[in-house]
């Protein structure tokens, strides 16, 4: 039922943040079996994932957090920060971009984003978005 499967997801994330990750990964499995599209499933076990390594893998998930809520500014994070790490720099700094659009504050995307530009040899860009994440930290220290 509905509500069964809204309890084994609120379950999976109650693992997943007290570091139990193989039973959180089972239980998010579930989840996505009877819904692929469930975006917020899809974008925990995209960071479950990241987080033991499984970059590619990860994006994958992410992606399809993605393709149902294309504005889910914490999926375009991650799939930004894989997209650094697989050293995919156009498709991160298309993340990021996508990601200021929706929160022009942000201080990971602009981050992200100075980062990507720094790989692509675009260095008045890369210093522009750093600068404004070093600006946007200052106002909003965490």
């Amino acid at each position: 039922s509905a509500q069964d499967l809204k309890d084994t997801f609120q379950q999976a994330v109650r693992l997943h943040q007290s570091g139990d990750t193989v039973q959180a990964e089972a239980l998010y499995s579930r989840v996505l079996e009877d819904q692929p599209g469930y975006a917020p499933a899809c974008y925990l076990f995209a960071r479950l994932l990241a987080a033991g390594g499984d970059k590619q893998e990860a994006l994958v998930w992410a992606q399809k957090a993605l393709a149902t809520a294309p504005d889910f500014e914490d999926a375009l994070l991650v799939a930004g920060n894989l997209h650094l790490e697989l050293e995919q720099y156009r498709e991160a700094l298309a993340a990021t971009e996508r990601l200021l659009q929706l929160n022009p504050r942000s201080h990971a995307a602009l981050n992200d984003a100075g980062l990507a530009f720094m790989k692509l040899g675009r260095l008045d860009e890369a210093m522009a978005a750093l600068r404004g994440a070093v600006a946007e930290n200052a106002d909003n220290p965490v």
